[in-house]
């Protein structure tokens, strides 16, 4: 079953959360063929969908997630946290994304997706400076990065990145630039079509199961 599998995923030491999304589209078919799980199972499971989304930094797949989310479910503590991160993520704000990661309670087993997305949106934003700045202040890197300064200079330090303390009025970070060669873009529009062509796979495929589930209801209203 797909959501044994997402559990084990979840509570494995080393967990490959790659292989999330996929159970979570198979979870989601199965709901909508019919399910007698509970309110709260079913709030569990697509926010889990929503944050392995958002790890795969699929922001319009969670957008779309969202909104055939039933509105009966959205009221759920971790799934309305989930949205904000999504509506953080949507609107750039990168700080506003950690605030929502790190400000809310997540329960068991949503935790340790959560704090798997905040390392690697963390690790994601580090890049973006490192693409997009020759310097940058110590206070607005912190912002960025929804991190106290003294914890961001330990990071920055540990990157090999220059803090030149005695600048005024705040510090100024050197980050150690990264390229991005034409090969690397390319992978990313090859993968971007990949998604979208693999989500529209899945559409149907929820549209179909929908028919299905329609047609096995009005023949049993048919016999009755």
């Amino acid at each position: 079953m797909a959501t044994e599998a997402i559990m084990q995923i979840l509570t494995d030491p080393s967990p490959d959360l790659t292989c999330l999304k996929g159970h979570c589209e198979q979870v989601e078919i199965l709901t909508t063929a019919g399910s007698d799980s509970g309110a709260t199972e079913q709030a569990t499971m697509y926010t889990i969908h929503m944050l392995a989304c958002l790890y795969e930094d699929d922001v319009h797949g969670a957008r779309f997630l969202w909104k055939r989310i039933p509105a009966s479910l959205k009221s759920n503590a971790d799934l309305s946290a989930a949205h904000r991160v999504l509506e953080a993520k949507w609107n750039n704000s990168q700080g506003g994304a950690f605030e929502h990661l790190e400000g809310h309670a997540w329960s068991a087993p949503v935790n340790v997706l959560a704090h798997a997305l905040c390392r690697r949106q963390r690790e994601a934003t580090l890049g973006l400076i490192g693409r997009a700045y020759k310097s940058i202040r110590l206070d607005a890197a912190c912002k960025l990065l929804n991190m106290q300064p003294n914890d961001s200079m330990q990071l920055f330090q540990a990157k090999g990145w220059r803090v030149d303390t005695s600048a005024s009025p705040s510090p100024l970070v050197y980050p150690i630039k990264t390229s991005t060669s034409v090969a690397s873009a390319a992978q990313q529009f090859d993968k971007t079509m990949h998604r979208f062509s693999h989500y529209m796979a899945f559409l149907e495929q929820l549209e179909l199961q929908g028919q299905v589930q329609a047609g096995e209801a009005g023949g049993a209203n048919g016999t009755a």
